[in-house]
């Protein structure tokens, strides 16, 4: 399944998959942009790719107040990551991805 969450909001319903590069993307390009950060290469993933969410999120933590990354968190990724896990769970993914989906949940949901 695809790591990116406008594929999982920007669906007709909840049952279809969205495109990538779907309005969530640019939904999440305004977070980054409002603290002046950029993806390094233009033909990196798209910019709501669950690694570059968790690594603002870490940002935010780092450099915000917690009420900031409660608010990027609650907007984006617990808006879609447990349909991404789930999905994952259903390929039965192996161990390492199993430790990964875990820790991520646990991360993003404590």
């Amino acid at each position: 399944m695809p790591p990116y969450e406008s594929v999982y909001r920007d669906g007709e319903d909840s049952a279809d998959l969205g495109p990538v590069y779907g309005p969530t993307t640019q939904a999440v390009a305004r977070w980054y942009d409002e603290y002046d950060l950029r993806l390094r290469d233009s033909r990196s993933a798209p910019p709501d790719h669950i690694a570059t969410e968790l690594e603002f999120a870490a940002y935010l933590s780092a450099n915000e107040d917690d009420s900031v990354l409660e608010q990027f968190l609650n907007e984006h990724p617990r808006e879609w990551v447990g349909q991404f896990v789930a999905h994952l769970r259903e390929n039965d993914p192996g161990a390492f991805y199993r430790a990964l989906i875990q820790r991520t949940t646990e991360a993003i949901n404590p």
